[in-house]
């Protein structure tokens, strides 16, 4: 299981020259909440941005990520519904449950390697709230619904914060 966070500005790398195509700088993720591709920064004197699909990655390191040059896509813009942090964004969006209880402002995903399936939802109360609460995590097995004002999450597990039920994530 990875997140966004942990994989922002890591290397890709290609497997048989062993060059550094580019760093990770965002997700592509389509309304169903599923990770179609990995959005980063090629080594060019321009920074072009381009697309990693995420079947095309072979593995995932805790220092980069390999994949294939061939697979690479040149892209102006991304070809999915959303991205974490380009426009439209997902970062900051109203986090909601299927009661219609605000959970937070969406901060990460979490989402399992090759699938690109995203399983849990880190959000923020703000800074505040974060450091007297603590962060929540909200697993979910179901797909999101994602909307021009807020993203509906299905419910599992919840981790973190205060008075909130402590769960293990996958």
């Amino acid at each position: 299981m990875r997140t966004l966070t942990s994989l922002k500005d890591q290397p890709v790398y290609d497997l048989y020259s062993g060059n550094v195509l580019g760093h990770i700088c965002d997700l592509c993720i389509s309304v169903q909440g599923i990770v179609q591709s990995i959005l980063f920064k090629k080594r060019s004197f321009l920074s072009k941005k381009c697309l990693l699909p995420i079947e095309a990655i072979l593995s995932f390191g805790k220092d980069g990520v390999m994949s294939k040059k061939e697979a690479i896509i040149e892209a102006k813009a991304p070809e999915s519904d959303f991205t974490f942090f380009q426009k439209p964004s997902l970062f900051g969006k109203l986090t909601l449950n299927e009661e219609g209880e605000v959970l937070g402002r969406l901060e990460d995903v979490y989402f399992l390697d090759h699938l690109g399936t995203i399983v849990a939802y880190k959000v923020t109360d703000g800074f505040f709230s974060d450091l007297t609460e603590g962060k929540k995590i909200f697993h979910s097995v179901c797909p999101p619904t994602i909307g021009e004002d807020a993203i509906i999450v299905a419910l599992d597990r919840i981790r973190g914060g205060q008075n909130v039920q402590m769960s293990k994530l996958q």
